[in-house]
């Protein structure tokens, strides 16, 4: 019988700080030209992306049914 050795458990995952999200955010938002590169990304600063398909979507309102 040969003997495996067992692996270290992982540490569970902790998720991102609100640093990190933003960074995160900021860098794909990047990378799709939608932000300039050195624009700085926070609470205030990110509800303020205007996406390219913003004036595309459909509401749905319950109320017309």
């Amino acid at each position: 019988m040969r003997h495996v050795p067992r692996r270290k458990r992982r540490q569970p995952a902790t998720g991102l700080t609100n640093e990190e999200l933003y960074a995160l955010s900021a860098y794909i938002l990047a990378l799709n030209k939608i932000i300039g590169e050195s624009e700085v990304m926070d609470a205030k600063t990110l509800p303020q992306v205007k996406m390219p398909n913003r004036d595309n979507f459909i509401i749905w309102d319950p109320n017309r049914i």
